[in-house]
Parts: structure tokens; C-alpha cells; sequence
């Protein structure tokens, strides 16, 4: 997955960096248990982000972890 600053991608997005900062660390926080098979009803538990929002994050884990 490619690294772009975050400020840089707020900008490009119209959105906060509050957002972009918070998107970041759910990614993060969604990656960590997803590499560590857990399932999606066990990550939307502990983390409280919706299952749409982690079946995103995953299908982005799996098209750039290649």
C-alpha cells in the first residue's frame, strides 16, 4: 500500500484531518486483528466500526497486501 502524508491526502479528499486521522487508526486497528484471523463479527465487536466499514477496510488489506 502506497504512503501518502495525511495532510496531503485531507486535502485531495475534502476531508478533516480529524477524519483522516481517524479513518488511519481504524484501518490500523482493523488490519491488526484481521492479520490475525479474526473474523468480522469478532473485529466489529471490539472495535465498535460497522461491518460494512470492515469488510471495506479487509477488501483494501487484501487488494494491496499482494
Amino acid at each position: 500500500m502506497g504512503k501518502k502524508d495525511p495532510t496531503q491526502a485531507a486535502y485531495e479528499t475534502n476531508h478533516s484531518q480529524w477524519a483522516v486521522d481517524r479513518y488511519l487508526n481504524d484501518f490500523h486497528r482493523v488490519n491488526t486483528l484481521y492479520t490475525d484471523n479474526q473474523d468480522i463479527n469478532y473485529i466489529n465487536s471490539v472495535t465498535n466500526i460497522s461491518k460494512h466499514v470492515v469488510k471495506q477496510y479487509i477488501n483494501i488489506i487484501e487488494k494491496y497486501a499482494k
